[in-house]
């Protein structure tokens, strides 16, 4: 990998203040999306760029209860099929996801209340239990990549039966946020200083933002002390990036728009790398060296030596006969 002198900066630094409202190619929603400027930053000969994020705005109007994500609960009355609850995508408290589960079973059961969804603050859990009659089961996922129910929200894994005399309690602590707990800025900037334990490898992650207000807020990221990441490339006109949650899944602002603000800044290289993208131009740049003619092995060093002592003599003889001949040419002028 290459290095740099980080006290060596060259050029001034610069900064891209992009706006989503400002895009017009958004890939799915205004949290990804992909902007071209007019003019592009380059570096210079022997510099590379450091890229960070300076500065971000972004609106908490996602959800922690989202379609297709966390939405959806498997049900089975005593003798019936297995059906599957949605649950309206939005912001939930304990309190009121523990209200809406509660309504969507009675809804599926006709009408009649068949389950009482309790959340108690001191155990951070929830309690379920069946009303007079009625018995059923409660399936959530197990949790993973393809698990698109809400059971880190509510505590529960897997299949549960709900029994009238025998209620259930949540076997781990609730967690309503479980689904995003950060956001992550991501770009197509090749970067190799950044690496997460989801890919367990190199992460296209610019800047980890924290949530720092309620829903309904905006979220403010300043951060004051920058993580600078080299780009391989020599020049950056057009970027694209992503608003994801710690899962690299897209999030949706419902509308909203984010700003964010990304410095390059410019450092001099320590030394060109073979190996990296960006010493390419460096590498092309250099005049083709000469082949070793076919058929002909390789000079070795005694051969080459050999070679100097056999030009040097011969040097010093001719030298040698010019004097003796300078000398002849004398005697005779006299």
């Amino acid at each position: 990998m290459t290095g740099f002198h980080l006290g060596h900066q060259t050029q001034a630094s610069r900064v891209m203040y992009i706006n989503s409202a400002d895009v017009k190619l958004h890939h799915e929603n205004t949290t990804h999306l992909t902007y071209t400027f007019k003019e592009a930053v380059h570096t210079r000969a022997d510099e590379g760029m450091l890229v960070s994020v300076l500065s971000a705005s972004i609106p908490y109007s996602f959800y922690n209860i989202r379609s297709s994500v966390n939405d959806t609960v498997g049900l089975q009355f005593q003798g019936g099929s297995p059906i599957s609850l949605t649950l309206p995508a939005g912001n939930y408290t304990a309190h009121s996801m523990a209200t809406q589960l509660a309504t969507e079973v009675t809804v599926a059961n006709g009408g009649t209340p068949a389950l009482s969804v309790v959340f108690d603050t001191k155990t951070l859990k929830f309690t379920f239990t069946a009303i007079a009659g009625v018995h059923l089961v409660i399936t959530f996922g197990d949790g993973g990549d393809t698990d698109v129910s809400p059971s880190i929200e509510f505590g529960l894994r897997g299949t549960t039966a709900v029994n009238v005399g025998y209620p259930v309690t949540s076997t781990r602590a609730v967690d309503v946020n479980g689904s995003v707990h950060a956001l992550y800025l991501r770009s197509n900037l090749p970067t190799l200083s950044v690496f997460d334990s989801r890919s367990g490898g190199v992460s296209d992650v610019l800047a980890k933002v924290p949530i720092n207000t309620n829903p309904g807020g905006l979220i403010a990221f300043n951060p004051t002390n920058l993580h600078e990441s080299l780009i391989y490339v020599n020049h950056v006109k057009s970027i694209t990036l992503r608003l994801t949650d710690e899962q690299n899944r897209l999030l949706n602002l419902n509308g909203l728009h984010f700003q964010v603000g990304i410095q390059f800044k410019f450092v001099s290289l320590k030394r060109p790398d073979p190996e990296s993208p960006l010493q390419l131009r460096t590498i092309l740049a250099q005049p083709p060296q000469p082949l070793q003619p076919p058929g002909k092995p390789p000079v070795s060093k005694r051969q080459t030596q050999a070679r100097r002592k056999r030009a040097l003599k011969k040097g010093k003889a001719k030298v040698s006969n010019a004097i003796q001949k300078a000398e002849q040419a004398t005697t005779k002028a006299k």
